[in-house]
């Protein structure tokens, strides 16, 4: 049985569920009882989801910080691709109010099932077979750095969609069939309202991947496509984030980027 190739393939499927069960035991049997982590920015999430979801009385403006004014919600990292069906969703199916909490942990989990799955097809893509690429891509899995955001930061902790996004870049560029070009830009896009840090990243992966390509191999008609299909998600969420905050005196550059910066007069 171990000596036939479709095995490891197979045991990708199995072995990331057993993974999920022996790392997050208690969340997996008690969704709902249990957070990844109870304090710092973590609780600030989990509060922020859960109070948006069952008390707050507007779409886009939370009101449950910064009395009397709130905030947009896509500056208190609630989750806001989950969030925002959820909410609209709670009003047609009231059984989801009192299971947000089991939502989030199982979306987490699944994400973290998921990124091996696409973590094989992209090993297979490159010629990698049989165990090696199993146990490779085992490894890279449980090394993921963002999976150490679950306790951390949870919207940056949806490990899948930095391996899915790859995927579909590869796919459409190998078949150029238009769906995996509208998965990828839906993809994008949707991760910028899980956690507009985890969008960019996987935008500035994915261009510079593509810009690159382009260079090696002088073909940069099909990389202008790929430049739309990746920019455009950015700026239909910035269009989003102008038309939804109405908080005055936004800055418009920050702080970290104007002062807190490295400087070689700190050396002398």
């Amino acid at each position: 049985m171990f000596s036939n190739p479709k095995y490891p393939k197979f045991l990708i499927w199995i072995a990331p569920f057993f993974l999920c069960i022996l790392k997050f035991t208690e969340i997996v049997f008690s969704p709902n009882s249990y957070l990844f982590n109870n304090s710092g920015d973590s609780l600030r999430t989990y509060y922020a989801f859960l109070y948006y979801i069952r008390h707050n009385q507007s779409w886009f403006n939370f009101e449950g910080m910064n009395h009397p004014y709130g905030e947009h919600i896509l500056y208190t990292d609630l989750v806001a691709g989950i969030a925002l069906p959820l909410k609209f969703l709670s009003t047609v199916y009231p059984f989801i109010l009192g299971n947000e909490l089991m939502i989030l942990n199982y979306a987490l989990l699944v994400s973290f099932v998921l990124q091996f799955v696409f973590l094989y097809k992209i090993g297979e893509f490159y010629g990698l077979k049989g165990w090696l690429l199993l146990f490779g891509i085992l490894a890279l899995g449980l090394i993921s750095p963002q999976a150490a955001r679950l306790y951390a930061h949870p919207g940056l902790a949806f490990v899948a969609v930095l391996p899915a996004a790859w995927w579909l870049y590869i796919k459409f560029k190998s078949s150029g069939k238009k769906r995996y070009g509208i998965l990828l830009f839906t993809l994008i896009l949707f991760a910028l309202f899980l956690h507009p840090y985890l969008g960019f990243i996987a935008f500035s992966f994915l261009f510079l991947f593509a810009v690159i390509e382009a260079i090696s191999y002088k073909n940069f008609k099909q990389f202008l496509g790929l430049a739309f299909i990746l920019i455009l998600p950015l700026l239909i969420f910035n269009l989003f984030v102008k038309l939804t905050d109405f908080h005055p005196d936004r800055p418009v550059r920050y702080l970290d980027f104007v002062y807190y910066i490295a400087d070689i007069k700190i050396f002398t």
